[in-house]
């Protein structure tokens, strides 16, 4: 009788634990910075860049991967495209790599503000530069010289 007694009581156990379980837990909202690249995006990147695990993003409809280049431990992304083609580079860069012009644009109009530099090479071996302002994106061509300000930029100083 008592054995009879605990498997009913065991079973009832059981019977209010599972009706204590959601069959349908709420979703997780995705995180706006970390998505799942489709495999020919993930694939070239582990050849580009082996032993790399990247953060990816969406940059517009182009995949951009963040990571820490484990030779120099310095901040890099790269962007493909859907088809895992490299659309561009970009890695944060020291002050003595790059164009003086930049530090004279930003001496004249936003003396106070300190700012980091990134580079940019595009597939073709084209270089630029450009920095993360509040809401926009000032970009300089190869030499240093102010090109544009656009209005919604990538903070890259999370990291």
């Amino acid at each position: 009788m008592k054995k009879l007694i605990l498997s009913v009581a065991a079973a009832l156990c059981v019977s209010v634990m599972t009706a204590q379980t959601p069959t349908n837990p709420p979703s997780t909202p995705a995180t706006p910075g970390n998505i799942q690249a489709p495999n020919t995006v993930s694939d070239q990147f582990r050849i580009d860049y082996p032993n790399t695990t990247p953060n990816w993003t969406m940059d517009g409809t182009n995949y951009r991967g963040e990571y820490l280049d484990p030779a120099t431990n310095a901040r890099r992304s790269v962007i493909y495209d859907k088809n895992g083609k490299m659309i561009s580079r970009e890695e944060l860069i020291n002050r003595k790599d790059y164009p003086a012009g930049i530090n004279a644009y930003y001496a004249e109009k936003y003396p106070t503000e300190n700012y980091e530099v990134w580079s940019t090479t595009d597939a073709s071996g084209n270089r630029s530069y450009y920095t993360n302002r509040n809401n926009e994106k000032i970009t300089f061509d190869k030499e240093g010289k102010y090109k544009s300000n656009s209005g919604s930029s990538k903070a890259k100083s999370k990291k």
